[in-house]
């Protein structure tokens, strides 16, 4: 029982090492993966990590170097603008260069042709929510501002902005929608 173990061991590190497609045991059972024309199934399984890391990576270095010094340029001045838009980036770059890891590893790997489109379509949509969560952020700070500018303060200033918000929630579920192709004519025939 020992043996049969440590020689399944033996084989498994073998099939890493194996230059071989198939590596045959004893019951025909272990075999090796290949992939573009690499030969070992430990790379064969870390390479969408390796992607990932290297958009973790990627974000982390923008997010903790570049965006902060852009934050800080944008607090020594006097224009509020700047202030907003840094502000509504929150920790989007992060998230946007995890999934350009995985978006780059989609076109590298050998997946299937309608598998690639179906994450295609997943990605984009993922895209297209960050992007209505940035600009929902960009709207709600433009009113905050606006409306403390103005000369008759307006009570209702959390209506406008929760207003610009859904606004632009709706249309980001519409433009995600439309990117998975649901038709969204009947759906918006029926809100009236």
């Amino acid at each position: 029982m020992l043996a049969d173990a440590f020689h399944n061991i033996l084989l498994f590190s073998a099939t890493l090492r194996s230059p071989y497609s198939v590596c045959k045991t004893r019951s025909n059972t272990l075999k090796q993966v290949t992939h573009k024309g690499k030969s070992t199934m430990l790379t064969y399984f870390l390479e969408p990590f390796y992607f990932l890391f290297g958009g973790l990576c990627i974000g982390l270095f923008l997010q903790k170097w570049v965006i902060v010094r852009i934050h800080r340029i944008a607090q020594r001045t006097q224009w509020k603008w700047d202030d907003i838009i840094v502000s509504s980036l929150g920790n989007m770059p992060l998230i946007w260069c995890v999934f350009a890891g995985a978006y780059s590893y989609l076109w590298y790997s050998q997946i299937a042709l309608e598998d690639k489109d179906l994450l295609q379509k997943g990605f984009i949509s993922i895209l297209i929510f960050t992007l209505t969560i940035v600009c929902a952020r960009l709207a709600t700070g433009s009113v905050e501002h606006l409306s403390g500018k103005s000369k008759s303060k307006l009570p209702t200033t959390t209506l406008f902005t929760n207003g610009a918000k859904v606004l632009i929630y709706i249309l980001g579920v519409i433009l995600i929608l439309q990117n998975l192709e649901i038709k969204i004519t009947p759906v918006i025939t029926a809100l009236g």
